[in-house]
């Protein structure tokens, strides 16, 4: 993982750990008219590669298949900042702030059914961590049709970018004057672009 301009490295795992756990990610393709193509979908991060599900026939599926490069988005939004905050009648200062890591590595598919319930049973406990359901195992019967016939995607060799925009580049009394006005918005992304300003500008 890179280090990123304005973030140590304690900091720098925060953030990435924050991002790990959000529910949609972007995996970046080339499609078969080589147009580059993010897809949105759900993902967990294990063991530093990132695992998903889906389809096992189409675009996604022959991409793995051939274990081509690939890339992966993650994103979280924080606060906007409307211009009249720090300037009067003058549009350019508007500006949103965010968190983002983004990964490139290598697409490969998992094979083994064994495999397959393991990273699926992370997936379910990332998304649904409350239980209700009975893990899934290769050797029950109720999910042996849905192993073979879903196919289960890996992410390997994963180099990592983290670029976070939480106002670094400004003076420290802009800085206090935009945490001010946050504080005085108070919804609960304030409060948390708050908590980012803080840690990544100390």
């Amino acid at each position: 993982m890179r280090r990123s301009e304005f973030i140590s490295d304690h900091s720098q795992k925060e953030v990435f750990d924050n991002l790990t756990q959000l529910e949609v990610g972007y995996l970046g393709i080339n499609d078969q008219k080589g147009f580059a193509r993010p897809v949105p979908l759900q993902f967990v991060f294990h063991d530093g590669d990132i695992y998903f599900h889906g389809a096992d026939e189409g675009e996604k599926f022959q991409v793995f298949t051939n274990k081509s490069k690939v890339s992966f988005l993650m994103i979280k939004p924080l606060s906007m900042m409307p211009s009249y905050w720090t300037t009067k009648n003058y549009a350019c200062p508007a500006t949103s702030y965010y968190l983002s890591g983004y990964g490139r590595g290598t697409g490969e598919l998992v094979d083994d059914l064994n495999d397959k319930a393991f990273y699926l049973n992370i997936i379910m406990d990332k998304y649904q961590p409350e239980g209700g359901y009975i893990s899934i195992d290769s050797n029950l019967p109720m999910y042996k049709k849905a192993l073979k016939e879903t196919a289960v995607f890996r992410i390997k060799s994963l180099k990592w970018d983290i670029k976070c925009k939480v106002g670094q580049n400004l003076i420290l009394a802009k800085r206090e004057s935009i945490m001010d006005h946050l504080k005085k918005r108070a919804t609960d992304l304030d409060n948390e672009t708050i908590y980012w300003m803080k840690l990544l500008n100390n």
